[in-house]
């Protein structure tokens, strides 16, 4: 399965730098974030496509070390550097690799999740939403 990133800056030394405006570059509120914005799944994503990436050009690198520059959108516009937590690492890590899983069925399968092809009514919106949750369990319990 064929995937594509584009990683801000690729260190020579294997270190990964992604950078993210933020209104709150602050530990606290990138740590938000992160979980907002699921920046810990992107890292794995990137990491193990990078790794892919040597490995294929048959090399002898992984990547040593992931860091997000943040840049705040408001004066008086700091910069900071952060790692993201050890416990959202694995939740990302985990979460990644469920979505490929999804994702090369997807492909496999040529079924995607999406939204109906008609509009639907107030009352119908439970009933979708369960039939949507009823197809991703199944999906997943088809791993």
């Amino acid at each position: 399965m064929s995937c594509k990133i584009r990683p801000d800056f690729l260190r020579d030394d294997q270190i990964v730098v992604d950078l993210k405006s933020t209104v709150d570059g602050s530990p606290q509120g990138f740590y938000w974030q992160i979980k907002k914005y699921g920046y810990c799944h992107q890292q794995a994503f990137y990491t193990k496509g990078i790794n892919a990436a040597y490995a294929a050009e048959g090399l002898d690198l992984k990547v040593r070390d992931f860091f997000f520059i943040t840049v705040e959108s408001v004066e008086p516009y700091l910069v900071s550097v952060h790692k993201a937590p050890e416990d959202l690492l694995w939740q990302g890590q985990d979460q990644m690799e469920t979505n490929l899983r999804l994702y090369k069925q997807c492909i496999d399968t040529d079924t995607w999740p999406g939204y109906p092809d008609r509009i639907l009514l107030s009352g119908e919106i439970e009933d979708y939403m369960s039939q949507e949750n009823a197809w991703l369990d199944a999906m997943e319990a088809n791993e």
